[in-house]
């Protein structure tokens, strides 16, 4: 777990929680991201207890979260995320087809859905895109939503 960072008064950063049971994921985005002007990846989290722990030191604007939690479920964790911090926005990212993941994601109450192997500068659109409070999916997702025919109750 990457040590939370204290919050600066005067600093109008979005601060991010990354939470990815792989270490290199979280120490890779958070080297992307804190080269970004305005984003500040703060803290990292390797489960759901450390994530909750790190919620509870530090105030966050977004927490990209993997689905995939080794033995647990990162959809869970989006749940009591939505929960427990109405404020936060949520990108959930995982090499799982968002085909299959991303409604089920959405559901949960994450704000976008991205894949891993997306590049970074679609990254960079995401996590802007859910901290604006817009939902984010990938043009190709969209497309594919879009052109769904409407289901009828």
């Amino acid at each position: 777990m990457l040590p939370p960072q204290p919050d600066a008064p005067s600093a109008p950063i979005a601060r991010i929680l990354m939470v990815d049971d792989h270490p290199i994921v979280r120490e890779g985005m958070a080297q992307f991201i804190n080269l970004q002007p305005g984003l500040q990846l703060c803290c990292g989290a390797s489960n759901s207890q450390e994530a909750l722990d790190a919620m509870a030191h530090c105030s966050h604007q977004l927490a990209i979260v993997d689905i995939s939690l080794g033995q647990e479920s990162g959809l869970d964790l989006i749940k009591t995320l939505r929960r427990k911090f109405e404020h936060l926005a949520i990108l959930a990212m995982s090499m799982h087809d968002e085909h299959l993941y991303a409604e089920r994601a959405l559901e949960a109450g994450a704000h976008g859905y991205l894949m891993k192997q997306e590049a970074t500068q679609r990254i960079l659109q995401a996590v802007h895109r859910v901290l604006a409070g817009d939902i984010y999916l990938s043009p190709t997702l969209a497309a594919s939503r879009l052109a769904a025919p409407a289901t009828r109750p």
